[in-house]
């Protein structure tokens, strides 16, 4: 599920266990893992742990966004 503000951001939900926010303006993600942080309280964007999920996800919004 695709999904953009009106802040120029923009976020793509990934079978519903993955958030991932990309802030437009000033360039950078934020990555959460719903099923384990649903209040979205711990960013794992700059995990190494979680690096290849951040890449596959963030391609897919690019993807999407056609950018």
């Amino acid at each position: 599920m695709l999904l953009i503000t009106h802040y120029d951001k923009a976020g793509v939900l990934h079978r519903a266990r993955w958030k991932l926010i990309f802030d437009r303006p000033v360039g950078t993600y934020r990555l959460f893992d719903l099923q384990n942080d649903p209040d979205e309280m711990k960013n794992l964007a700059d995990s190494e742990k979680n690096g290849m999920v951040k890449t596959f996800i963030a391609g897919k919004l690019i993807e999407k966004l056609d950018w």
